[in-house]
């Protein structure tokens, strides 16, 4: 279907990122990874479909948590930096993102101050570009385990049509926020939104699965043990082809394994 779109749309970027999409749900970071490598490494495009390939492997190694990846990654793509280039502030949010996985405070301050040098620059706070002030400082507090200022951050997200992708990119760090501040049920529905298809495609295919991870976490924490058991089923099913190492299947395999021998 991805591909029968792709011949008939005019817009590539959309069947581009469903593709990634349908890779992110099953757990395959580390496939669609090397295949964008592959495309980035031959060369021979314009700059732009240069930048877009590289936002998208780093996507693929931010969400699989793959460091030894990011290393790589972040220090190869670091010279790309070309402001006026469409949606470039996608490309520098990823490399922030990226640094925070790693822990480099200080190279992510300084993507952080890039961004919103731009934003600033360029009188964008009131449009989608804006919202991305706000997320680098929902990530920061985030890799700082600052739960309460993540729930307050995410909540000077202005409700509007333009922020919903953004709330909805960000519930991964609200659901944690709430489950370490002993919110379960608050976390609970946030962990259903994040499995529910009413969300945005871009954020969807990998919403899906941590939806289930954290659900299993929450209902283990409220005595739920069936409920607990079912939530890693459905991610361990979607993921069953996906990378071994990523970091939430390790973890869902063996809580499933006790919660099993427990029950």
């Amino acid at each position: 279907l991805i591909l029968d779109l792709r011949k008939e749309s005019t817009n590539r970027f959309v069947s581009f990122m469903l593709k990634n999409g349908l890779y992110f749900i099953q757990g395959k970071f580390l496939d669609r990874r090397e295949i964008l490598m592959k495309l980035y490494n031959e060369g021979g495009r314009d700059a732009a479909n240069m930048q877009l390939l590289a936002r998208a492997i780093l996507l693929c190694d931010n969400l699989s948590e793959n460091k030894t990846n990011l290393k790589n990654d972040v220090k190869q793509f670091s010279n790309f930096d070309v402001p006026e280039l469409d949606r470039h502030i996608d490309f520098l949010y990823n490399m922030f993102w990226a640094y925070a996985i790693l822990g480099d405070l200080k190279s992510c301050k300084t993507y952080q101050e890039k961004i919103q040098d731009i934003i600033l620059d360029r009188e964008q706070t009131g449009s989608w570009q804006g919202n991305y002030i706000n997320l680098c400082q929902l990530i920061s507090s985030y890799y700082q385990q600052d739960w309460v200022k993540v729930l307050s951050t995410f909540r000077q997200y202005p409700n509007t049509p333009v922020s919903r992708v953004f709330r909805e990119f960000s519930r991964f760090e609200k659901c944690e926020a709430e489950f370490n501040l002993m919110k379960y049920d608050h976390a609970l529905i946030t962990a259903k939104k994040l499995v529910s298809p009413d969300q945005d495609y871009r954020t969807f295919t990998f919403s899906r699965p941590f939806g289930y991870y954290w659900q299993g976490r929450i209902h283990e924490e409220k005595g739920n043990t069936q409920e607990a058991i079912s939530a890693y089923e459905s991610l361990l099913e979607l993921w069953k082809n996906g990378d071994e190492r990523l970091p939430k299947r390790i973890d869902a395999q063996k809580r499933l394994i006790t919660l099993k021998k427990n029950s």
